[in-house]
């Protein structure tokens, strides 16, 4: 997360309206849920972490909205890869505090609490927090997809796997199964788990075709596997959807693997025709 995106944020902040009330009721928790939902729809431009802002402002409650807050900032502050935005992760961590000065037991707030920690790469303080989490929700989809990044960041494929193959009946909304599938389909690309990598992504084909990033690690996938016509089509859709330098070197990458792959062609024809007229 950048300054920029930090100011933007405060900034937006300022326009809303903070709820007063400390009472937690199930409607304010299921509020805060559907928060976490649209906040997960963030694909790296600012203004789409608004409809969380929104979103948490709706639970009436100033734990949750703090909460929220903190949870916004966290999303935001992911860079690339296994990278994190310092700044924005202690931005989350002062917004969560003051969350956690009026209600420290919601495991809620404890799943954005394990998931911050494991962003900052604090994991044994994470792994305790889900533990406690267990003990009183042991169904908790976003516990389950915390602990799931939590093994990702231990290099622990066999256990991410574990928890990716727990969450998925409990990703009952499009959204939620979008955020799951996008999530460990990154996780799988980077461990070269590609076959897996490639079933998460073509699962998001029909959950969010318009996401520019999905077609992208689709195409890296493909290009990996040496699919290379489906690496290009899936790459021409993400860069019609959204031109991006990311995927503009992947095109060239493609490129020169296809080419390779037809001057190899073009060497063992020319090299077959020599042998047959030298017969």
């Amino acid at each position: 997360m950048t300054n920029e995106m930090n100011s933007f944020i405060d900034q937006a902040i300022q326009n809303l309206e903070v709820p007063t009330s400390i009472e937690i009721t199930n409607e304010a928790i299921n509020q805060f849920k559907r928060g976490m939902d649209k906040t997960n729809e963030y694909r790296g431009h600012p203004h789409e972490l608004l409809d969380g802002l929104d979103e948490f402002e709706k639970t009436g409650c100033l734990p949750l909205f703090y909460g929220g807050l903190a949870y916004i900032q966290c999303v935001g502050s992911y860079i690339e890869g296994m990278r994190f935005d310092a700044d924005g992760l202690r931005s989350a961590e002062g917004w969560l505090a003051k969350a956690l000065e009026i209600k420290d037991d919601l495991p809620e707030l404890m799943v954005v609490q394990a998931m911050i920690n494991i962003n900052s790469g604090n994991l044994g303080t994470a792994s305790d927090l889900l533990d406690r989490i267990d003990q009183v929700s042991s169904n908790n989809f976003y516990a389950i997809t915390a602990r799931m990044d939590y093994y990702a960041m231990r290099n622990n494929k066999a256990q991410m796997a574990s928890m990716h193959h727990k969450a998925l009946p409990l990703a009952m909304t499009t959204s939620r199964r979008a955020y799951l599938q996008h999530r460990v389909g990154r996780y799988y690309l980077r461990f070269k788990m590609v076959d897996q990598s490639i079933e998460c992504y073509t699962d998001l084909v029909k959950l969010t075709p318009l996401d520019p990033w999905m077609w992208h690690n689709l195409s890296i996938a493909y290009l990996l596997e040496g699919m290379l016509i489906n690496a290009w089509k899936s790459n021409r859709m993400a860069l019609k959807i959204m031109d991006f330098g990311n995927a503009r070197d992947i095109k060239k990458s493609i490129q020169k693997r296809i080419f390779l792959q037809i001057a190899k062609y073009i060497f063992y024809v020319i090299l077959a025709v020599i042998v047959v007229s030298n017969r």
